[in-house]
């Protein structure tokens, strides 16, 4: 946005796959926009050179993912001169007369700063007579309420299934997760209603599902996961492209997108049986 343009100090919390990329993404614009606008601006209005910072309470970035993921970014973020502050917690933030705000770190810090975003999920919203974990709302394999069978929950909401593996249940949600839970729900909800036999989540022989994660660090590099397999630079940025593309045109009904997709979601699972699972968690 125009504002995030031109706001000389941006604060962003939060290290994980949305953290990263809105703080990559930041940095490209950033210095994309630091042309003759930019000069004039400064000059006249005196501001300082703008800049980002990340902070995370995690060890380092990209927790959820394996180590040589979290370097990758971190180096990319550290060249385009993104402050990046690890181990550093969030304690309180206030806005002060004048727009700014103050960033209160629980080691007695201070940081102030222009703009500031949150990137990351909120606590698991507490739904009275339900049972909620850190992670979300547990389920059954078939993805209803154990206690309330006719409840099925899908998403961010839900505890990831241990089907899923350690990348995912200790701490990763994604696009990839919810929309495959979404389609088991769908399914096992029209099978209640038809008295047909419903499915175990993920829907498929292969047992588990892949540890799948592509990070845009701005417009021309990425940082693809697959399981333990990490791959870095311009294909994965290329990825990310034909993910996005492929899936808009899936949604709107498209046969190029929906055939995509089809064979995606059913030989991926199979591929992530062949390459080693990533179990480090958030504590990796």
């Amino acid at each position: 946005s125009t504002q995030s343009t031109w706001a000389p100090h941006i604060v962003i919390c939060g290290g994980g796959t949305g953290g990263v990329e809105f703080a990559a993404e930041l940095a490209t614009t950033l210095f994309l926009t630091r042309g003759w606008r930019s000069k004039l601006h400064q000059f006249f209005r005196h501001t300082p050179p703008q800049h980002v910072t990340l902070i995370t309470s995690s060890p380092r970035l990209l927790p959820c993912l394996p180590g040589r993921a979290g370097d990758r970014a971190a180096k990319w973020l550290h060249v385009w001169g993104v402050q990046v502050l690890l181990n550093q917690k969030v304690t309180k933030v206030e806005k002060q007369s004048g727009g700014r705000y103050c960033v209160m770190l629980q080691c007695g810090s201070v940081v102030p700063c222009d703009l500031y975003f949150k990137c990351g999920l909120d606590p698991p919203v507490t739904v009275p007579g339900l049972t909620t974990q850190a992670r979300g709302i547990p389920t059954s394999a078939h993805l209803h309420l154990d206690a309330h069978p006719e409840l099925y929950v899908a998403g961010d909401a839900m505890a990831p299934p241990h089907a899923c593996g350690a990348g995912y249940c200790e701490c990763s949600k994604n696009a990839y997760l919810a929309e495959l839970t979404a389609h088991v729900a769908a399914h096992n909800i029209l099978s209640r209603l038809f008295d047909r036999p419903s499915t175990a989540f993920p829907g498929t022989r292969a047992g588990r599902l892949p540890l799948i994660e592509c990070v845009s660090l701005g417009p021309w590099e990425g940082i693809l996961v697959f399981n333990s397999l990490v791959l870095t630079g311009r294909l994965p940025a290329l990825l990310k492209k034909v993910i996005q593309v492929s899936k808009l045109d899936d949604v709107r009904g498209g046969v190029v997108g929906r055939g995509f997709w089809w064979v995606a979601d059913r030989v991926s699972p199979w591929i992530g049986r062949l390459i080693p699972v990533h179990e480090g968690g958030k504590h990796d």
